[in-house]
């Protein structure tokens, strides 16, 4: 049952649906379509390379930016993603946009992209050189400044309608930080370029609720966005930690709970776990994704869609504005 508790207007629900991109147009539509009929508002993809038929899909894959070389680059996913966007519009829904991503910088799913050759898988490098900062940055700048063309060819740092947020980088520094000062330089950095821009940028999360909660990312004037990853599934530690990340949230900044989910296929462990999630962040107001929507629900995985009707209806009753 809902409750009857007004809600903040700017308390919202999305999703997680890293490859959406890639799929033929027919499924993009039916589940932008179902999404939108969830009251799902945002949709979060990432700029790295997807497999062709990856996740038992009809995806037809997706090169990365960077496909071999580090500052060379390929914007044949970024005109996916144009389209993408086109489609998005007339749901009135925005997307939040991993620009890279921690989990191929050290080649742990078997895909090592240009900056893990070029730093050789070494994340202390990676977060510690000024050869590297200027080279994520450059990648930064070129994503900012694509044009889509079915969008009045603006740049994506002035789509603030389809765009919600941009991200350094998904789970930077995975297993450790190295530098707990990468996010904020970068951020940084990357305002310069941004400007006046209604675009959001966001960390992209930690790997777990400790490293998502940087105090210095919280202090840090250039992020608006604090995204907190865990898969752990004690309710109690998701309170406890909503709770101290709203005490540390700077007034205007963002807090979203951005990956979450139960390995549970179309079980009701699953919807359970969404069930409660999504009642805890809406009680304590903070925006929530669950890991993940796709066209094929693979079992005994994160996959979920609306055939599982259980987790699908979990969704729904708990989407704070129906």
């Amino acid at each position: 049952m809902r409750s009857c508790a007004p809600r903040p207007k700017d308390l919202w629900s999305g999703v997680n649906s890293y490859f959406i991109h890639t799929l033929p147009e027919s499924d993009q539509e039916s589940l932008l379509s179902s999404l939108h009929a969830a009251g799902v508002s945002k949709i979060r993809i990432f700029i790295t390379k997807f497999g062709k038929g990856g996740k038992n899909t009809t995806s037809v894959g997706a090169n990365d930016l960077e496909e071999q070389t580090v500052g060379v680059y390929n914007d044949t996913i970024l005109n996916q993603i144009d389209q993408l966007m086109y489609r998005m519009e007339k749901y009135n829904m925005k997307l939040l946009i991993a620009m890279h991503d921690y989990w191929v910088l050290v080649d742990e799913y078997f895909i090592c992209d240009a900056y893990c050759q070029k730093y050789c898988k070494n994340p202390a490098v990676f977060y510690n050189t000024t050869q590297a900062a200027h080279d994520i940055d450059n990648r930064y700048k070129h994503i900012i400044n694509h044009r889509n063309p079915y969008l009045k060819n603006r740049k994506y740092k002035d789509l603030d309608n389809v765009i919600y947020a941009v991200e350094l980088q998904n789970e930077a520094q995975g297993e450790g930080i190295v530098n707990p000062y990468w996010w904020c330089d970068r951020a940084t950095e990357l305002r310069k370029h941004m400007r006046d821009s209604g675009v959001l940028i966001s960390t992209g999360g930690g790997r777990t609720f400790v490293m998502s909660n940087s105090t210095i990312n919280f202090n840090c004037k250039a992020l608006d966005v604090i995204a907190i990853h865990s898969y752990d599934t004690n309710i109690q530690e998701v309170i406890t930690n909503f709770n101290n990340a709203k005490y540390l949230k700077r007034a205007k900044q963002v807090v979203v709970f951005e990956e979450f989910g139960i390995q549970a296929g179309s079980g009701s462990l699953q919807a359970k776990w969404l069930d409660a999630v999504g009642q805890v962040s809406n009680t304590l107001n903070v925006n929530w994704m669950p890991w993940e929507v796709s066209s094929v629900s693979l079992p005994n995985d994160y996959e979920f869609n609306d055939s599982d009707t259980a987790t699908w209806a979990a969704l729904v009753k708990n989407n704070p504005h129906p």
